[in-house]
């Protein structure tokens, strides 16, 4: 991905040396990215026929490019949350929420 990131975290918490590095870190955040790309995003073939006949506007551009990313972040038990995320691209807003984490196995 590419773009420009601007954000602010705080971490709260002792970082041990040790395979889950996050397991005692608490925090919580915001991140932009802004005017940004995503080369290895591809469309199906479905949806770049639609593609041709939608010439109006700034969905024109490139599909894979797009105007900000935005959300907020919640780190705890080594789980990063976002109650908000914004994605604005060239012909598309989404809105959403949701969680990622990764179990680490020794």
């Amino acid at each position: 991905m590419t773009g420009k990131m601007e954000g602010e975290v705080r971490l709260a918490g002792e970082i041990a040396h040790s395979l889950r590095p996050l397991a005692g870190i608490r925090g919580a955040g915001h991140m932009t990215v802004r005017n940004g790309q995503v080369p290895s995003l591809k469309l199906n073939a479905n949806l770049m026929k639609l593609a041709h006949f939608n010439d109006l506007g700034p969905a024109k551009n490139d599909p894979s490019s797009f105007n900000l990313i935005s959300t907020d972040l919640e780190l705890a038990d080594q789980r990063i949350s976002s109650k908000v995320r914004d994605v604005d691209g060239y012909g598309v807003d989404v809105d959403g929420s949701g969680s990622v984490c990764r179990a680490l196995t020794s």
